[in-house]
């Protein structure tokens, strides 16, 4: 696995955790593509961002003028190839269903080039297990963003069995 800079970023599971991982991201400057499969969960997303940076500007922790451009640095779609496409860095977040997160890695394996980690947001399955079904499983590994992602600055990275050292 090459070792490359990471510049593009999608977030599959617009939920709970998903938008507040992309918002994390994007307010670093970060590309962030956020998937789900309803247009109607992405639009309550963008609107969860917004709202988030809105209160963290009262709260004395960003600047107003961040938070438009922070939300332009969010794309959304609803298509899992679109997502992958130009993707460094993948993070799956969601609900917590093993056959729903082996699948979603099986099409990713297809979708997207052989160095581009994946990530499954999990605190309690296994990254092993999930990784199970997957042609090129050295490059997930398990990412666990504490509540909400973007108040709580802390991210336990998990290595999985199979997961290489370049990944992690």
């Amino acid at each position: 696995m090459e070792l490359i800079k990471i510049k593009n970023i999608s977030v599959i599971g617009a939920g709970m955790m998903g938008h507040g991982i992309a918002q994390i991201f994007a307010t670093q400057n970060y590309n962030v593509t956020l998937l789900d499969v309803r247009q109607d969960l992405l639009s309550k997303a963008i609107e969860n961002i917004r709202s988030n940076l809105k209160i963290m500007v009262q709260r004395g922790m960003g600047e107003q003028r961040e938070i438009e451009p922070t939300i332009q640095r969010i794309k959304t779609t609803l298509d899992l190839k679109e997502a992958a496409s130009e993707a460094q860095f993948i993070i799956e977040a969601v609900p917590e269903n093993l056959t729903l997160k082996q699948k979603i890695f099986q099409d990713l394996d297809s979708l997207c080039p052989s160095e581009t980690i994946l990530a499954t947001n999990t605190s309690v399955m296994s990254v092993t297990k999930i990784a199970q079904k997957a042609r090129i499983k050295e490059r997930i590994l398990g990412t666990h963003f504490w509540f909400p992602p973007y108040l709580i600055p802390l991210v336990e990275v998990v290595k999985g069995k199979y997961t290489s050292d370049e990944a992690m």
